[in-house]
């Protein structure tokens, strides 16, 4: 049987990969050994979208912070957008607080959090920042889940 539309959601990972398993089967016990496994993967995707989480949560720290200090959303944003120039396009989500239309759900960043901590963490690296991050996010889902990635700034007080 098809899984259901939410199954598929959750099953689907956007990135691209290959595993190869070669095994041997004993004809007498029918016991499968495997000796062998390779992995490869597109990981781009997982780097760009780890990279965008990591700029969209230091940039929603970063207005809250100014704001906390005095300086003016717009003024706050103008001076990110110049090092981030890719903030442009959700200025809404963080100087008026309109979270939707979304051009990428926050849970779907959630999503991708964890398949790019699944890889790196398999491949031996440390992601202390992303796993930070990644918990940021998931914080936010259950009220922001179906908003703009961006709507993570409203869990900073």
């Amino acid at each position: 049987a098809e899984p259901g539309e939410e199954a598929q959601k959750s099953l689907s990972t956007h990135a691209w990969g290959a595993v190869f398993v070669e095994v041997a089967v004993d004809d007498s016990t029918h016991i499968v050994e495997v000796r062998r496994v390779v992995a490869t993967y597109d990981i781009g995707k997982l780097l760009n979208n780890a990279m965008l989480a990591l700029w969209s949560a230091g940039a929603a720290e970063l207005m809250v912070a100014a704001g906390h200090a005095g300086l003016e959303r717009e003024a706050a944003f103008g001076l990110l957008q110049r090092q981030i120039p890719y903030l442009q396009a959700r200025k809404p989500s963080y100087t008026e607080g309109r979270h939707t239309p979304a051009m990428f759900f926050l849970r779907d960043m959630v999503k991708d959090l964890d398949l790019a901590l699944d890889l790196f963490h398999s491949a031996g690296a440390s992601m202390p920042g992303l796993g930070l991050t990644r918990e940021l996010y998931a914080a936010a889902v259950p009220e922001h889940g179906e908003a703009e990635l961006s709507a993570v700034i409203e869990r900073f007080p």
